[in-house]
């Protein structure tokens, strides 16, 4: 299936470099990237004469570069001119293609070939595909924007039961006669660069040659590869311009006469297709095997391993056929990341009734673009980089998705703008999630979750303060606790509010906050049956119930949401036994202000009239509290959570240990609150306790000092 040639064997060899930044990245991270990968790298490629590359730059990095560093453009531009540079393009904020409705799909693309257009004078033919996530339909969604080819990884080649020799040449695939040439890229090559000499990528490329045989292998890599990433303890950017990495590796690709570098779109004009494919659902190895469950990952590992231990030509072989998981299923990998993700289709849900109800065309753009910013994929998975972990990316997500709703709703047409209740399956998990709803929050339960809050966004400041990721098992614990970590995991697959615990008397904080106890039932996550009380025209109110056979105390839990920034739960817990009952009673409330703890501050105050100021950083435990006061002097966001029993309460950081990089990070994701009351009944009797929470806005965010530390 090669092509012939007429002469000596050709290695045709397209370089494409990916230049990505997460929306919401941190600028003092892009002017690191621009000085250390970006700018030396154009000019490395400026500097090569018979070089050619292709070039991906996403929406964001773009917008970036035209504020900050405009003159950047000036020498692309100039390579583009000398025939050296070929831009693709892609979806403007970089979302997983398949994970988004279609409409947004198409609109994302339209709008990077625009400013591609726009910034470079070019029309893209080639698209860059977002972690190169593929499922089958993409070719006839691509085909309608104009996209010729897309360049995916040898993986999906070889899932699609091409041999390796095979996967050195293009084709093309279809979808309803939608068609687009598909080039693969080579791992192993990737994989050496910039960590092995650069004679050992000639090494790999002179396997691939053949007399009289036209071939082809295509070498990406992210941009910020060449610079920015580590080797050892030395950055690339060491390896690759001081040490002279990169000008000895294109050095050596310009002085072979049987490579050709070359760009996809000349590849295709010259030697055009060798066959029809049709490729699977897949990704880069990596990607798929991160998909996996923990334990299913580990059993996966441990396979990979031991076929390496096979005789060469064996192991080659089995692993040809050994595949990871799919990447949807990050979504229920990842409760938080699902939310995210059912929100962002929530939020459209209202844009598109904003649209219906003649939404002005100004501010429905506006609202479009917050929701395509939320779609934004770095932060839906983890695998080498922080991800889903990585909270001020989190944040940003929902500022977005928030900001997007806020400009909606003005035009949804409700029974009431002031308050609002809606019952719907929000997470695709075929149970009930309710939604309340006032001008300055949103109030998301789920019944079956331990009749738990597990979003509660504040409009004004487009910050949901249930932004906190559970802690979890990752695959990186293993290594990590050998180097003397501690790693702690949570007994509930998310964080959320009003999670109710009976525990015993005799529980301490630091069994409480490893996790190393054993509730005394199953109300902190059972189904709660729940029922909507009549509204009134000032008050919407759920009510939820909970007993189960482990603990005779019945839960009864209403949450109710004014047209005020205030939130009321109530609880009544009534022993049923005919025998005296004496536990600890606890309820959580996990937060988030967002930015960095050292800008944020909590008040305690107390039965005997004290107020205590501690840093939002650290363990706290105290007798007698009443209320708390939590403030983020960046984000201008308060809250008072108060109740009418005093009590003992406890504090601590919400931290994830994992790897970044390859190297150990604690990563913040929030503090968790617990409010702990002892409880004594005697038969029937009730124990009630009241909690009001209450938010305040104390000006603009100050965005641009957004996690500066």
């Amino acid at each position: 299936m090669s092509n012939t040639y007429n002469g000596e064997g050709l290695v045709c060899v397209p370089i494409v470099l990916h230049f990505h930044q997460p929306v919401g990245q941190i600028e003092k991270a892009l002017e690191n990237a621009y000085k250390k990968s970006y700018l030396p790298l154009i000019k490395m490629v400026l500097n090569h004469e018979k070089v050619k590359v292709s070039l991906h730059y996403s929406g964001y990095l773009l917008d970036w570069f035209k504020s900050k560093h405009p003159e950047y453009f000036e020498v692309v531009k100039k390579l583009i001119d000398e025939g050296r540079v070929e831009i693709l393009t892609g979806a403007y904020y970089e979302p997983i293609l398949p994970a988004i409705p279609d409409e947004d799909k198409i609109e994302q693309i339209k709008m990077h070939k625009e400013k591609v257009w726009e910034i470079f004078g070019v029309k893209s033919q080639g698209f860059w595909l977002p972690e190169r996530v593929w499922e089958p339909h993409l070719p006839k969604i691509l085909g309608k924007v104009g996209i010729k080819y897309v360049i995916v990884d040898d993986r999906h080649a070889l899932s699609a039961g091409l041999t390796e020799e095979e996967a050195w040449n293009v084709y093309v695939t279809e979808e309803e006669n939608y068609s687009l040439a598909v080039f693969f890229s080579n791992e192993k090559i990737e994989h050496l660069i910039p960590w092995s000499p650069p004679e050992e990528t000639l090494k790999h490329l002179s396997k691939v040659y053949a007399p009289g045989i036209v071939r082809c292998v295509c070498i990406l890599s992210d941009a910020e590869k060449f610079g920015e990433w580590f080797f050892g303890e030395k950055a690339t950017y060491d390896v690759c311009y001081l040490e002279g990495w990169l000008d000895r590796w294109f050095f050596l690709l310009e002085d072979k006469k049987w490579i050709s570098l070359l760009t996809p779109s000349e590849y295709l004009k010259n030697f055009g297709v060798s066959g029809l494919i049709y490729l699977p659902t897949e990704s880069y190895t990596r990607m798929s095997i991160w998909a996996l469950p923990t334990k299913t990952r580990i059993e996966f590992n441990l396979l990979e391993d031991w076929c390496k231990t096979l005789d060469e030509e064996i192991s080659k072989r089995v692993l040809r056929f050994l595949r990871g998981g799919f990447w949807r299923n990050y979504l229920a990998k990842y409760p938080e990341s699902n939310n995210m993700h059912k929100k962002m289709l929530y939020v459209r849900s209202k844009i598109l009734q904003a649209k219906k109800n003649g939404m002005p065309k100004d501010e429905l753009k506006n609202a479009w673009i917050g929701l395509y910013k939320g779609q934004c994929n770095d932060v839906y998975w983890y695998g080498l980089f922080g991800g889903i972990y990585m909270a001020f990316l989190r944040h940003n997500i929902y500022r977005h998705l928030l900001t997007a709703e806020s400009l909606a709703e003005r035009y949804v047409k409700v029974s009431d703008k002031d308050l609002s209740l809606n019952i719907l399956d929000f997470d695709g998990d075929w149970k009930p999630e309710i939604i309340l709803e006032n001008r300055y929050l949103n109030v998301y339960i789920k019944p079956s979750d331990g009749g738990s809050i597990f979003e509660l966004d504040h409009k004004p400041s487009k910050i949901n303060l249930l932004d906190v990721v559970s802690r979890r098992r990752e695959p990186c614990h293993y290594d990590v606790e050998k180097l003397g970590y501690r790693v702690y995991t949570d007994n509930c697959s998310r964080r959320s509010a009003f999670r109710d615990y009976l525990l015993n008397s005799d529980i301490d904080f630091n069994a409480y906050k490893s996790n190393d106890y054993t509730p005394l039932n199953n109300s902190y996550n059972g189904c709660y049956n729940y029922h909507i009380p009549l509204k009134n025209k000032n008050t919407i109110k759920v009510s939820l119930t909970y007993s189960d056979k482990l603990h005779p105390t019945y839960i009864t839990k209403s949450i109710q949401l004014s047209k005020k920034p205030n939130v009321k739960v109530d609880y009544e817990l009534t022993n049923l036994s005919l025998e005296e009952s004496e536990f600890i009673f606890a309820s959580e409330f996990p937060f988030t202000l967002v930015g960095h703890p050292s800008k944020q501050q909590i008040k305690l105050f107390t039965k005997d009239n004290n107020v205590l100021n501690f840093p939002l950083k650290g363990d706290i435990v105290h007798e007698n509290v009443w209320m708390i006061k939590a403030y983020n002097e960046q984000t201008k966001l308060s809250f008072f959570l108060s109740w009418n029993k005093p009590s003992l309460i406890w504090i601590y950081d919400v931290e994830m240990v994992l790897t970044i990089g390859g190297k150990p990070h604690i990563e913040y994701q929030g503090t968790s609150l617990t409010i702990l009351h002892k409880v004594k009944l005697n038969s029937k009797e009730p124990f009630r306790v009241s909690y009001k929470l209450s938010l305040k806005s104390m000006g603009e965010p100050e965005w641009d000092k957004y996690y500066e530390e």
